[in-house]
């Protein structure tokens, strides 16, 4: 089972100043016991042979067992993939998880929880005097990644990287996941590549951003008007339409999901049949356009 979600920290063209999505205010009001993650906010949990698996933003692959142990990874450090990094965690220790979280990540992945510790030490000291927590730097370990390497590996599931062009954003990550027969390829932010095609080469799953570029001045105009370096920032260090075609065709993957769509939000851009189209001019497989809460059968 595939579960996709699309969190509101996308470029989008909001409807006013400051909305934010249904899903996001949801995951930041929900509770979760036992042994589940807390409430995730601009991020998305994946689920792979009983490990979570939490993308800055990503797809959800369900299984029925649980064991309280989990991989977050991160693509790159764009506030709107790591605004809440500090606060998963955080919850995630206040809901009772149990077992220790393995979080990848480019650097300062390590600096930035730190100062998150500092920015929160009132609350977390609090916690563990009146509630008898653990320490909550006891849940989880940083490692950062400094290149394409091996991230993570057990008996059902392997992890990959690979670095991918995204503005300055460097280092940029793309995930590869293998479980048993199945490869799931997760491209984070990134302009068109080339290596990402070798990467992702007979994927079962390709899940890829893209980017409508007629719809990059209602951006501009919604959020800073006549900011043409942001402008060149949009279409220089993301996938058009196009490109992300071109991409599934010659890495002849067998399902295409389209994710971090721009911009979001927009009554005139951001529609199921557009981006179809789009991407269907240099592609003829699936596709598969995120949504909220989509859940798919692998």
């Amino acid at each position: 089972m595939l579960h996709h979600f699309r969190p509101g920290t996308r470029s989008r063209v909001p409807d006013r100043p400051g909305t934010r999505s249904r899903v996001q205010d949801r995951a930041g009001t929900r509770s979760r016991v036992q042994d589940r993650p807390g409430p995730i906010p601009q991020a998305s949990r994946d689920q792979f042979g009983g490990f979570y698996i939490i993308f800055s933003r990503g797809v959800q692959f369900d299984v029925e067992t649980y064991r309280p142990r989990a991989v977050l990874t991160i693509t790159h450090n764009h506030s709107d993939h790591v605004a809440d990094f500090g606060t998963l965690l955080l919850r995630t220790w206040q809901s009772g998880h149990n077992g220790l979280i393995q979080c990848f990540g480019p650097p300062p992945a390590k600096q930035m929880i730190k100062s998150y510790m500092d920015y929160m030490q009132w609350d977390i000291k609090l916690r563990i005097k009146e509630e008898n927590r653990p320490k909550f730097d006891s849940i989880f370990n940083i490692n950062e990644i400094n290149s394409n390497t091996l991230v993570y590996k057990d008996n059902n599931l392997s992890v990959d990287c690979l670095k991918v062009p995204h503005g300055g954003a460097n280092p940029s990550y793309a995930y590869r996941f293998k479980i048993g027969d199945k490869k799931i390829v997760f491209s984070g932010d990134t302009s068109k590549s080339e290596e990402l095609i070798k990467f992702a080469k007979n994927s079962d799953y390709l899940i890829h951003e893209v980017l409508n570029i007629e719809g990059v001045d209602a951006i501009i105009k919604a959020t800073y008007p006549g900011n043409n370096a942001f402008r060149r920032h949009i279409i220089e260090a993301h996938t058009s339409m196009k490109e992300v075609g071109e991409i599934a065709t010659k890495a002849k993957v067998k399902n295409l999901i389209l994710n971090h769509l721009v911009p979001t939000a927009s009554s005139t851009f951001d529609k199921p049949q557009k981006w179809r189209a789009g991407v269907s001019e240099n592609f003829n497989g699936k596709i598969i356009v995120g949504r909220d809460l989509l859940k798919i059968n692998l």
